[in-house]
């Protein structure tokens, strides 16, 4: 059935008003031996929508089914550019918070865009760690230093921050939880995720305790 908010002019009848209309009980009524073309919708400008049937003389005007078959080979490569980066992950952010619903960020096919989606492009398509803000394979002092410069640390504004401005746990913002999940991570000036895989927690701890310092200077020297 179809809900239909416009004129719907459909041989013999009219219908000029809202209304949901069967498209089987439309179809049983013609039965005066012509052929099937299908149906027009008109609306109050000069337009109309014509839904074609396969019975219409014009092969082009025939509707046909068609199938696109997209895979670029690079599984987290959302946008398909050939790539995994920034965009990526910021695409299954969103995905992770609704506002993208599209199978191919369920990267376990679990049926959800969650946390265990976010982390299996981090450290196997990506192979890096959660806080690598500039996705360079690394989570190091200068992502640490690049995140705080984008002034978004607890703003209290809403969704307003990427994977770049330290958004690493996907919520749309950048707050002491993704410091958490980060230093949790264990990736903290251990070089890249292939090389040193088994994590030493002193660095991290060494940064945690200075971060009040930190984020206190920077608030500081906001305008």
């Amino acid at each position: 059935e179809a809900s239909i908010d416009f004129d719907f002019l459909a041989e013999p009848n009219v219908i000029n008003a809202p209304a949901i209309y069967s498209v089987r009980d439309t179809v049983q009524g013609w039965i005066d031996g012509n052929p099937n073309f299908g149906w027009v919708i008109t609306t109050e400008g000069t337009d109309d929508w014509r839904l074609l049937a396969s019975e219409v003389a014009t092969q082009e005007l025939r509707p046909m089914l068609e199938i696109t078959y997209w895979n670029t080979g690079l599984p987290g490569d959302f946008n398909a550019d050939g790539s995994i980066d920034l965009t990526d992950v910021n695409l299954l952010s969103r995905g992770m918070r609704g506002e993208i619903l599209d199978g191919i960020l369920d990267l376990n096919a679990d049926g959800l865009f969650d946390m265990n989606d976010l982390t299996i492009w981090v450290h196997d398509l990506k192979q890096t760690w959660f806080g690598d803000a500039n996705l360079d394979g690394q989570f190091t002092s200068a992502d640490v230093v690049a995140v705080f410069q984008s002034g978004q640390y607890e703003d209290n504004i809403a969704l307003n921050s990427t994977w770049a401005d330290g958004d690493w746990n996907g919520d749309g913002d950048f707050t002491s939880r993704d410091f958490a999940l980060a230093f949790q991570d264990g990736g903290y000036e251990r070089g890249r995720r292939t090389v040193m895989a088994v994590p030493e927690p002193l660095g991290a701890v060494l940064l945690l305790a200075g971060l009040p310092l930190l984020t206190a200077f920077v608030r500081k020297r906001r305008p």
